[in-house]
């Protein structure tokens, strides 16, 4: 989705880049060390909690509820980056349209 950015502020790749990175970097340490207010963050405005911890805890204490909650998550996902995609693909407009004038 960051890089769907592009659409509406043109050369993103840096921003996209720094999100990018900045949600490697969250991913790396435990959850445990991140206070509450942080980690209601991690598993809300960025989703790095559910794509890192979720299956960490499912691999070391099988749930079939958070196994669930992780692919429904993950198709969440899916379809807001699809609807952010879409959205941006409509209100391109080509630099390279070749029109004739009349």
């Amino acid at each position: 989705m960051a890089h769907a950015l592009a659409f509406w502020i043109g050369n993103a790749s840096g921003l996209a880049s720094f999100l990018h990175e900045s949600l490697l970097a969250l991913g790396m340490y435990p959850e445990s060390i991140f206070p509450h207010r942080v980690r209601v963050l991690l598993y809300t405005a960025l989703p790095v909690g559910f794509f890192v911890h979720v299956p960490v805890h499912l691999a070391r204490h099988p749930d079939p509820r958070l196994l669930v909650l992780g692919v429904a998550f993950g198709a969440l996902m899916l379809r807001l980056a699809h609807l952010v995609f879409s959205a941006g693909l409509r209100s391109y407009q080509s630099g390279n349209l070749l029109a004739g004038r009349v």
